[in-house]
């Protein structure tokens, strides 16, 4: 996410697919401040009616991703200087965005703060050799010119997604990359495992200097099986200087870390109600795997702790394709749950589990009961499917999606899923200003939620 010092300004685009337009392009249209009024929004916060106040902030084209960075004083606490930051939205159609209270910024911004900063994005372009999706991740300079740090990375059904630094000297990037298919075979390109799927992170400073990409041809151009393509001696640097903190997920997407440097994520299921959306905490040793495609996580909405169970994916053995080659009936799909961790709370099916944070302080912070509770974006399904399969067993209990959710968390046990923000359309990230308010991006608008005064 964007953070407080130089060059570690980031923004992510969730592109579905090449971008067409320019990425880093004026807006078409937006608007901030007295523009929008309390009454355009339909967001409500049932569960804490009379404790805070929602109001749209902007209305904006299709935002992605919300980070704040280099500005000239807009968002921050009042006197806090140079410390208050101005707010940077990734759209759909491939601009980057600056916001500030007067308005969006004038001449729009062509990823430049005023400090000269440089922007880290996320992105998928199609692969020349192969025809297929991959995730690219690049530098943008403050006069535009982009400099690739990672490439290659195997999506495809799935984007590569969020992306943040580490908290305090933790200054590494961390990047969320989905998977390629729906269930492990069908519905996308094939899976490189460990890279589909997966929480990578690399060293900013490295890969600036020597990018990092995953070729796949060898030296004679010849296109590698993707089985073999981790381990190819041409990808050996790539597998230096990339590293796996966590995989076997379907796709993930947001990433976040708590005030003890735990990194979070949500990942959204299969089409399949017996794979729901699940609520991450990862603090198991870098590397683990979480199973999927190999295992679902199932479970009551709102269920954790020994309600949530690894099951075998109902859809494998019967694929023909690499990632099954090995299993001949499910108990080779090894879901035992005393070698897996299993999710830490069941979202909902087809929630779309998309961007979270955790709460910050200031004048507007919300009260500290929330201080360790986690935030999560749930933009809900594009089709009436889910709506037909909320009146399944696997569905009782909240109307999950078009939401904002509450995970509480107490002494690092997550304590269950509710409603926080009800009414909205996608949201598709969730951040915690520098001034404590709650930051929320929708399909047209990012609004701004903050406790009520007194």
């Amino acid at each position: 996410m964007v953070g407080d010092t130089t060059r570690r300004d980031i923004l992510r685009h969730v592109g579905a697919g090449a971008v067409a337009t320019p990425l880093l392009g004026g807006p078409a249209a937006a608007t901030v401040g007295s523009d929008t009024t309390e009454d355009d929004t339909p967001a409500v916060a049932p569960a804490f009616a009379g404790e805070f106040l929602i109001r749209p902030l902007a209305t904006a084209a299709s935002p992605t991703a919300i980070r704040f960075g280099p500005g000239d004083g807009g968002f921050g606490d009042p006197g806090a200087g140079d410390a208050n930051p101005d707010l940077y939205a990734a759209t759909l159609g491939g601009s980057v965005v600056r916001y500030h209270p007067e308005g969006a910024a004038d001449p729009p911004v062509q990823a430049q703060g005023p400090k000269n900063d440089a922007l880290v994005v996320s992105d998928s372009h199609m692969n020349d050799n192969t025809g297929r999706t991959d995730g690219v991740v690049y530098l943008v300079e403050s006069d535009g010119t982009r400099k690739c740090l990672v490439d290659g990375l195997p999506n495809g059904r799935h984007n590569t997604n969020h992306v943040a630094f580490g908290p305090g000297d933790n200054d590494r990037l961390y990047i969320t990359n989905g998977n390629t298919t729906d269930d492990g075979c069908e519905g996308g390109d094939p899976e490189v495992l460990p890279y589909s799927g997966a929480i990578l992170a690399v060293d900013l400073d490295e890969v600036e200097e020597d990018p990092a990409v995953l070729s796949w041809v060898d030296e004679n151009g010849t296109r590698i099986p993707p089985e073999a393509i981790p381990d190819h001696s041409v990808n050996a640097d790539f597998a230096e200087g990339v590293d796996v903190v966590a995989h076997g997920f379907r796709n993930v997407y947001g990433l976040a870390f708590d005030h003890d440097g735990t990194l979070h994520t949500g990942m959204n299921g299969a089409d399949d109600p017996a794979s729901p959306d699940v609520f991450y905490r990862l603090d198991e040793p870098a590397g683990t795997d979480y199973r999927y495609p190999f295992c679902f996580n199932t479970g009551p909405v709102g269920g954790t702790g020994d309600a949530v169970r690894l099951e075998p994916n109902p859809a494998a053995p019967g694929h023909d394709c690499h990632v099954f080659d090995d299993v001949d009936d499910q108990s080779d799909l090894d879901c035992d749950e005393a070698d897996h961790p299993t999710a830490d709370a069941v979202v909902g099916w087809h929630a779309c589990a998309t961007g979270l944070d955790f709460p910050s302080h200031g004048a507007a912070a919300f009260p500290d009961r929330f201080r360790t509770d986690a935030f999560m974006g749930e933009c809900g399904t594009f089709t009436p499917l889910a709506s037909a399969e909320r009146t399944t067993e696997s569905m009782d209990g909240r109307n999950t999606g078009h939401s904002v959710a509450h995970i509480p968390i107490a002494d690092g046990e997550v304590g269950g899923v509710e409603d926080f923000l009800t009414g909205l359309s996608l949201p598709t990230d969730v951040l915690f200003g520098p001034e404590g308010a709650m930051y929320v991006a929708d399909l047209e608008a990012i609004h701004r939620v903050r406790p009520l005064p007194g």
